[in-house]
């Protein structure tokens, strides 16, 4: 989902487990480097791509 959102499939993602939040339901920490292309893009050019 994380590299669908950011329209970018080459990022390293690296998750881990934080902590169990209900039965069966983890909460997740994901770690990444955000794209320059994100960083730096205006909200109308991330809609548009």
């Amino acid at each position: 989902r994380i590299r669908t959102v950011l329209c970018d499939g080459a990022i390293k993602i690296d998750m881990h487990r934080v902590r169990l939040v209900a039965p069966g339901k983890w909460m997740l920490c994901a770690s990444f480097v955000l794209p320059k292309s994100v960083a730096y893009a205006k909200d109308k050019e991330l809609l548009l791509s």
